[in-house]
């Protein structure tokens, strides 16, 4: 019981709320999959578009988070709170067969993304 108490403390004070129209920060880091230690930086991946910020804002690392894979970085993707957004083109990018039949097998691979 201590245990929860302690987690459900750390969880309730790390809460953060965000006003009406405030960006929320959106990350990510890498591609895993649970069938192999092999994970590699989301970016690294040829059909994802890359941001459009030429300078990455990343942040430091760990020796664990750079031997797992880890390498955070901000996305140029905007979310702002309580705002509804019905449809909106992220990006846009041509894919070659090579690129379709590597997305593909992440897929069957089960290959996730860190957000």
């Amino acid at each position: 019981m201590l245990a929860c108490l302690l987690v459900c403390g750390v969880l309730f004070v790390s809460a953060q709320g965000y006003e009406k129209g405030e960006a929320i920060p959106l990350s990510y880091a890498k591609v895993f999959s649970q069938h192999t230690r092999l994970a590699m930086p989301y970016t690294s991946l040829p059909f994802v578009c890359a941001p459009q910020d030429t300078a990455l804002q990343r942040t430091w690392l760990t020796i664990d988070q750079d031997l797992l894979g880890d390498r955070p970085v901000q996305s140029d993707i905007q979310v702002r709170a309580l705002e509804n957004v019905e449809c909106a083109t992220l990006c846009s990018k041509a894919w070659s067969v090579s690129d379709g039949m590597e997305a593909k097998q992440l897929i069957l691979d089960d290959y996730q993304i860190e957000w």
